[in-house]
């Protein structure tokens, strides 16, 4: 398990350390609230206020920061070590996607490199309007229709890549489609046209066999920008590969879910090559041809280059007239049609970074770790969705070293989907069996948490929240085994310490008297309407009907916290960017049309709700995603990145 892994790394500093920390924090054995201890000074008073967000993760490799483009590390597709967001070399605007080549010519591994996109879970784009995913009947995305489209990218390929005349590398793009059988996921592929990439020493034969054989095979050259590109099938019906290219059979363009683009060696190439290609305004467009122009770009039934892509961008344009030339015999009027869709790699700012620049100052690294099911009670990692101690130490340091403070906030999650509250025993239990199942899922859980406990004290996190809505498990009855479970991680860690419970459930809690902070994952509903203006959101956190209740969530909460004595965090608290985003702010699948300005005026609303109130120390708010390319002005999710409601606490004048 991931804790094990950290309790392993870190041992020599937590064994050393935890004599002092038990005498410094439990000296009095029969409680575990250290009170009148320098960390209770510290959260009644000087503890400045947390404008914070929560930052997650799905995939292993993610931390400290990556991009949506993901590269190929199964079979033989190896040879591309790193894919980066860079402001190294843009074809335009200010950043490229930038491939990274390990190629190994006498290995099967690392012969060709590939890098893909996910479509079902967009990263930012550039478009006319927004792309529609196309959702199964249980609302699980499958993909986008590229059916008849025209795929492409320039690219530069770096001195070297080309190999050599007789024998060229290339280049093609490629996508894969998806279906659910049975409940999994099965996956075809469609490879599209190859292109060869040609060495520099070709611009110097000027005979008309090789520019011939140039435009036969692609015009791809190395140290220059170049157009690759790739037609994509009409329907599932008889699907045939391109020349050079590869189709499965089931091949469904109507059904896209990942893009990408794929380097490889020559056949008769066994050399090793290192270096660099660049990518840009990789995406898809409808390109008609009218008049009666014929072409003869290797075969392929567009004629499309560099300059053509370039002038049919994201933006609104006029046909466009290309007179007899290199490619045409004669002339012709190309028309772009419909939506127009472009991946432009211009977030080159790192996601840390920007949450410095747009005026955070603390972040909630959560890192999920797993349960079979709800009745299960081993907690463990799961490969290529929870992060390693070293990912998750760089990600600490980094976010340290911009002046941002951190609180650690594991969670635990079920693979079949059910929310971590309803984790509980079998339902047929008897009672000794349920107490036997308790005993069983704390003492999993103690590992588990005092792992991330150790953690935080070696790379000094001020922070640790030490549990995240566990409805079913933290009523009163349970109050023994979570003060044992505290009093492990005080013997190990020294820092505050927190408990993150559900907005509707934070009331009901045994173990406030046992931490340092009241955390409270605030989804409170706060206006019904489908735009509400700023001073109406921030009038439904005192007047708001809920359940035909009458309900006051500010006076609710003063009143409540009065009993507790401890100040509060809101450790989650989110809203998508659409309409209706108030109304039910938990809720993730519903299709609600794009609002990025109401998000943003949730945010302010939240801030200026209690900018008054002492007991109130913040905010951390849900999401903020590793990716650099995440969020942007079409996405409707919960991140603000990209959007409006990012710039919200550099604006907000307040605590």
């Amino acid at each position: 398990m991931l804790s094990l892994l950290i309790a392993a790394m870190i041992s020599s500093v937590s064994v050393s350390r935890a004599g002092d920390f038990k005498r410094k924090h439990d000296e009095n054995e029969s409680t575990v609230h250290a009170s009148g201890s320098p960390r209770e000074i510290q959260s009644k008073k000087g503890f400045p206020f947390c404008k914070g967000v929560n930052y997650v993760s799905w995939t292993t490799g993610d931390y400290p920061y990556t991009t949506a483009w993901k590269r190929q590390t199964y079979r033989d597709s190896q040879g591309i070590t790193k894919a980066a967001i860079t402001s190294n070399n843009p074809f335009r605007g200010v950043g490229s996607l930038e491939l990274t080549l390990n190629i190994l010519g006498k290995t099967k591994t690392h012969r060709n490199g590939e890098v893909f996109v996910d479509l079902r879970y967009m990263p930012s784009y550039d478009a006319l309007y927004p792309i529609k995913i196309r959702k199964n009947a249980d609302v699980r995305p499958l993909g986008i229709d590229l059916s008849r489209k025209t795929v492409g990218a320039v690219v530069f390929c770096g001195k070297g890549t080309g190999g050599n005349r007789l024998g060229p590398n290339g280049i093609q793009l490629f996508m894969k489609s998806v279906k659910i059988k049975d409940g999994k996921e099965v996956w075809s592929a469609f490879y599209g046209n190859w292109h060869n990439i040609w060495r520099e020493e070709r611009d110097s034969r000027n005979t008309r066999s090789s520019r011939s054989k140039a435009r036969q095979l692609g015009d791809v050259r190395e140290c220059k920008w170049s157009f690759v590109s790739m037609r994509v099938p009409e329907s599932a019906a008889g699907v045939k590969a391109p020349p050079y290219g590869y189709a499965d059979s089931d091949f469904d363009p109507g059904n896209v879910a990942l893009i990408g683009l794929k380097f490889g060696l020559n056949r008769n190439n066994t050399a090793d090559i290192t270096g660099k290609i660049w990518v840009d305004n990789l995406g898809w467009k409808d390109i008609v041809c009218k008049g009666d122009a014929t072409f003869e770009f290797w075969k392929v039934n567009h004629p499309h280059g560099v300059k053509i892509w370039e002038y049919f961008g994201s933006s609104p344009s006029f046909p466009i007239k290309f007179d007899e030339g290199l490619i045409f015999k004669k002339s012709g009027i190309f028309v772009c049609t419909g939506n127009s869709v472009f991946f432009d790699y211009e977030d080159v700012e790192d996601p840390v970074t920007s949450l410095q620049r747009n005026g955070f100052n603390a972040v909630a690294i959560v890192n999920t770790e797993y349960m079979d099911n709800a009745n299960s009670t081993e907690i463990g990692p799961v490969q290529r969705k929870s992060h390693t101690p070293r990912e998750m130490t760089a990600l600490i340091k980094e976010i340290h070293s911009k002046g941002m403070r951190v609180m650690l906030k594991p969670h635990v999650d079920l693979k079949n989907d059910e929310w971590r509250g309803t984790i509980r025993p079998p339902q047929n239990a008897t009672k000794e069996q349920k107490d036997q199942w308790f005993d069983a899922w704390f003492k999993s859980y103690t590992r588990f948490i005092t792992g991330y406990a150790e953690m935080a004290e070696a790379h000094g996190v001020e922070m640790l929240a030490i549990g995240t809505e566990f409805k079913s498990l933290i009523g009163r009855k349970h109050s023994a085994r979570w003060k044992k479970v505290i009093r492990k991680v005080r013997d190990v860690y020294s820092g505050l310490i927190t408990y993150a419970a559900n907005w509707d459930n934070y009331e009901n809690v045994c173990l406030w008297d046992m931490v340092d902070f009241v955390g409270i994952d605030a989804y409170f509903p706060s206006g019904m309407k489908r735009n509400p203006s700023l001073e109406e959101l921030k009038m439904g956190w005192s007047n708001f009907t809920y359940k035909g209740r009458k309900r006051n969530w500010i006076r609710e909460l003063e009143k409540w916290q009065a009993t507790v004595g401890k100040p509060v965090l809101f450790t989650e608290i989110g809203y998508r960017s659409t309409d209706y985003s108030a109304r039910r702010p938990w809720e993730y699948k519903e299709q609600r049309s794009r609002n990025l300005r109401l998000q943003a005026r949730c945010y302010r609303a939240v801030l200026e709700a209690f900018r008054d109130k002492p007991w109130f120390k913040g905010v951390f708010f849900w999401l903020w995603s590793p990716k650099m390319d995440a969020g942007g002005k079409f996405d409707t999710g919960f991140t603000p990145q990209g959007k409006s409601a990012q710039s919200v606490f550099s604006t907000f004048r307040g605590r």
